[in-house]
């Protein structure tokens, strides 16, 4: 018998599904009221199917939540991790290891663009380049990568923060399209309108992009500097072995 359980991961819930719902909520707030049907008695003329009308609406709502939250991600990884961090403020594996102070002219991004100190950074190398011999660690992104394959086999505990951060940094992407999308969509939506509901999510969805675009970076570093770190640690608890 062919196994039909699907199981949902956290970045499912978080990164894909929630935001998908959000902007499904968002959709339906534009739509003008008169435009909907009577559910309440479209639901009763099926008689004693209405329950599996009920289940057959809760999961077209979740399929399209879903299709809307994978949209937003890509959308949102193009926008922020293609243009903004790509082309911007750099990855995290290469920020963290700058030999040189960075000067951040916007303080928005100052936390995000921080590194280690150079302490940490030479005790870090050195255990990196004893377990790693001979490897050329000029490129924080091989050796994220190299970190990351230890990490996953060695230290369990720190692949369920990471799944963590990964399903959060998902979660304030979306998001943070979604709020961009929504200010521009809700503004023609006022324009035709003048709905004072339009005007609201107006002055308020700039400053909640804002915070998710914080929040989403926040995670983003905090992946990298998780892995680096717990593999810092796992060297050194070898050494004491």
């Amino acid at each position: 018998m062919v196994d039909l359980n699907i199981s949902f991961s956290k970045y499912d819930y978080f990164g894909i599904l929630i935001p998908g719902i959000f902007s499904l909520v968002l959709i339906v707030l534009l739509v003008p009221t008169g435009s909907f049907i009577n559910l309440g008695g479209l639901i009763a003329s099926f008689g004693n199917l209405e329950i599996a009308f009920i289940f057959l609406i809760s999961v077209g709502i979740v399929i399209i939540s879903y299709i809307l939250g994978l949209l937003l991600g890509g959308l949102g990884s193009w926008l922020l991790e293609d243009q903004i961090i790509g082309k911007k403020l750099n990855l995290p594996s290469q920020n963290l290891f700058e030999l040189k102070e960075t000067r951040v002219n916007n303080k928005f991004f100052r936390r995000y663009r921080a590194s280690y100190s150079e302490q940490f950074q030479t005790q870090f190398l050195k255990e990196f380049d004893g377990f790693f011999k001979g490897f050329d660690h000029e490129n924080g992104d091989d050796m994220l990568r190299l970190c990351y394959h230890i990490v996953k086999e060695k230290c369990p505990n720190t692949i369920n923060r990471l799944s963590t951060f990964i399903a959060l940094q998902g979660l304030y992407r979306s998001l943070m399209v979604t709020f961009l999308i929504g200010s521009f969509l809700f503004l023609i939506n006022l324009i035709l309108t003048l709905s004072p509901l339009s005007l609201l999510i107006i002055i308020s969805f700039p400053f909640l992009c804002l915070f998710c675009l914080e929040k989403f970076l926040q995670f983003y570093r905090a992946i990298s500097d998780e892995i680096f770190s717990s593999f810092y640690v796992y060297c050194l608890d070898l050494k004491k072995e």
